[in-house]
């Protein structure tokens, strides 16, 4: 994994330096009609653990003070719930092989890992569920 270092405002208000981060996630935050631009840092139980400190330490005494009123996702499911991610991508098409009939041909899409480990997909837990609509794919984790 490429993990950077950098300084992290924990949601305690502590600062914690050179934490290794593997990924930070843009965010606009909006007050008084100013926008402020913020890199949400989310812990492995993808709960909000604080920001990328960028040395203006008003701001974040002014998040922490109104945290609870503001509309900073708590969240990673509710940080892709707000902000729509949308992946422009091919579909692979290629001889089945095995068993397979010679004409047969087999397709595959590539989803991002990120995207898989947020619906906690793994090599262990791989079941989905795909719906067509006659418009739409949606993929789900089996339940």
């Amino acid at each position: 994994m490429n993990y950077k270092k950098v300084d992290v405002v924990l949601l305690n208000g502590k600062i914690e330096r050179n934490m290794k981060v593997e990924y930070a996630y843009e965010f606009i935050l909006e007050i008084n009609n100013k926008e402020f631009e913020l890199e949400l840092i989310y812990d492995n139980d993808k709960i909000l653990k604080g920001f990328v400190y960028n040395n203006n330490r008003d701001l974040f005494q002014y998040i922490f003070k109104n945290i609870n009123s503001l509309n900073i996702p708590k969240t990673v499911q509710d940080y892709f719930k707000q902000f729509f991610i949308a992946k422009d991508t091919t579909v692979t098409w290629t001889n089945a092989g095995g068993n397979s009939s010679q004409n047969a041909i087999s397709n595959k899409i590539s989803i991002p890992r990120k995207w898989l480990e947020l619906m906690n997909i793994d090599e262990d837990n791989r079941d989905i569920r795909m719906v067509f609509d006659g418009e739409k794919i949606i993929i789900e984790k089996k339940k």
